[in-house]
């Protein structure tokens, strides 16, 4: 089993380099997260690309149910939120992570870490995966590479992808989700 994740982290390592990558999806940063409702609001900012205030604080009236995501065609959960700035917007998460969040809310009535918690059960995974810490707002970037990748391979070209992934992260300049993506 060691030998296995050994060669799963420097494929990942391999992989985080030749796709500029935060943390590697293959090690689990937000899996290897001990506390669960932390794991949770990683896996939310993952797969979403949710700020940490967007993330660590979530209500019943905010989650909108499964839908059909429009670039894509595959099933995902919506969760209505306000952004920077008080822009609202929707985002995105698997239909797991999304019953997750159901079944957290419906036993205590929200969703909410404390940050400073959060932050530091990050980097006590980073450490434990052999990363570099790169706070939350590394879930974020991964969330816009993975995203733009996935959307290029369903046919959309690059202006569409990073329109699209822009929207979804609330960036109002698209220089900055290119910040993001690593692209000059």
């Amino acid at each position: 089993m060691k030998l296995l994740r050994f060669f799963s982290l420097i494929a990942c390592s391999f992989l985080s380099q030749a796709t500029i990558l935060n943390y590697c999806p293959e090690s689990g940063v937000h899996y290897t997260v001990a506390n669960q409702k932390h794991q949770l609001v990683a896996k939310i900012q993952h797969e979403s690309g949710l700020r940490i205030a967007g993330a660590s604080s979530i209500s019943a009236e905010q989650l909108r149910g499964l839908a059909k995501d429009i670039h894509t065609g595959r099933i995902v959960g919506l969760i209505d939120y306000l952004g920077k700035g008080g822009k609202p917007g929707t985002a995105l998460v698997s239909p797991n992570t999304y019953q997750q969040i159901v079944e957290h809310i419906s036993k205590y009535g929200h969703l909410t870490v404390n940050t400073d918690g959060y932050r530091l059960s990050l980097k006590n995974a980073a450490k434990l995966t052999g990363q570099d810490y790169n706070g939350s707002h590394g879930l974020r970037w991964n969330f816009a590479k993975e995203r733009f990748a996935e959307l290029q391979a369903q046919g959309a070209g690059y202006e569409k992808s990073l329109g699209v992934v822009s929207h979804e992260l609330g960036h109002n300049r698209i220089e900055i989700t290119t910040h993001y993506l690593g692209i000059k």
